[in-house]
């Protein structure tokens, strides 16, 4: 188990990259991995098609996963600032776009409009969203990690035979993963 002392948490999965629940809450804990992420900013720029932060914070966040699986590639242990910069700026620029045309609602337990959570979230946790250029052993996205799960998981699934008190009938039953 990995522990996170700005958060007090425990990180019962001891994976590199994974967010952690922080006391003051946020919408982007729910977030593992990136793919989530780009998921709903896609759900923002359908909820705001004329808006152009949006496809912006997109096109910089797989530019940046592209950066990485390129330097992890290479097998370099970061990616190298030269190559992150740019679309570093690019995306808190389409972040704070975001911010300024998604006004907040007042009022502490209001909600809020589509995609402003995730905004802020982008703008406060930047630095657990953008951790994996930092750090090519953390992956951007959680392809190899469910890759790596599902020999586990098929095991879990095996058909188990049970047989009921005395002559009854033999029942089946396939456990796995709810």
């Amino acid at each position: 188990m990995a522990s996170y002392p700005q958060s007090g948490q425990v990180n019962p999965i001891p994976a590199p990259g994974w967010l952690v629940r922080s006391r003051e809450g946020c919408a982007l804990c729910r977030y593992r991995h990136n793919q989530h992420l780009l998921r709903d900013i896609d759900d923002a720029a359908q909820t705001y098609p004329h808006a152009h932060w949006p496809a912006q914070i997109a096109c910089e966040l797989r530019a940046l996963i592209h950066a990485a699986d390129t330097a992890r590639g290479q097998g370099l242990d970061r990616v190298p600032d030269d190559r992150t910069a740019e679309h570093l700026k690019l995306f808190r620029n389409a972040v704070n776009a975001g911010l300024s045309q998604v006004s907040r609602v007042p009022g502490a337990k209001a909600k809020q409009r589509p995609g402003r959570l995730l905004l802020e979230c982008l703008k406060n946790r930047e630095a657990d969203v953008l951790r994996f250029p930092a750090d090519t052993a953390i992956p951007p996205t959680s392809n190899q990690a469910e890759r790596d799960l599902r020999p586990a998981k098929t095991q879990q699934k095996t058909t188990t035979v049970k047989r009921a008190y005395g002559s009854g009938p033999v029942t089946t039953r396939a456990s796995g993963l709810g």
